[in-house]
């Protein structure tokens, strides 16, 4: 419950979300056709569930990229505070 955390918590779920929209509306990504246990790994699991495609691969790298940058800022000032 650190507050500070609040914002990226908010803000990195819309933003992953609308990135695997549109790569998938564009025909980068191949849509989810399976369900997996949600405790697959994160690339393996958009693998396994749009049968094997590439570009949901390369999205799902790219969204922890993505959440990696978000986070990055909240937490250098979260470890600033704890000092």
């Amino acid at each position: 419950l650190n507050p500070i955390y609040f914002v990226p918590f908010v803000l990195v779920q819309p933003i992953l979300t609308l990135t695997g929209y549109f790569a998938t509306l564009w025909g980068f990504a191949g849509p989810i056709v399976n369900s997996f246990p949600w405790t697959t790994p994160p690339i393996l699991n958009a693998y396994l569930a749009t049968n094997g495609s590439l570009g949901a691969v390369v999205i799902s790298a790219l969204n922890i990229v993505i959440a990696f940058f978000i986070y990055l800022p909240f937490v250098l000032i979260a470890n600033k505070t704890k000092d």
